[in-house]
């Protein structure tokens, strides 16, 4: 096809140091926008990713909800562990902080 390489892609190398240059909140925020927008383009993401795999779109639909969930978990996951904060049950409770040293 139009546009592939031989060599397969490595999207880690082109990131290399992204991490280092942004802070937690900045990763989560991005995470929390992919996740936005393939729940708001859940359909534009399943079609195309259905006729490349040949997989019924019914499930590339699942694909995409599935995808939604995980980049919103991993959102989740830097806010709470690496910003310090661990949420407990939010109506009952608030939260737990780690003090800084």
């Amino acid at each position: 096809m139009k546009g592939e390489t031989s060599e397969p892609e490595k999207p880690h190398e082109s990131t290399r140091g992204v991490r280092r240059r942004t802070t937690v909140t900045e990763q989560a925020h991005v995470l929390h926008g992919i996740a936005e927008l393939l729940s708001r383009y859940r359909e534009e993401a399943a079609q195309p990713y259905s006729k490349r795999t040949g997989k019924p779109l019914r499930r590339t639909r699942v694909n995409a909800t599935v995808a939604t969930r995980y980049f919103a978990f991993y959102a989740n996951t830097i806010e709470s562990f690496y910003g310090s904060t661990i949420p407990l049950l939010k109506d009952k409770f608030g939260s737990w902080c780690q003090p800084e040293a």
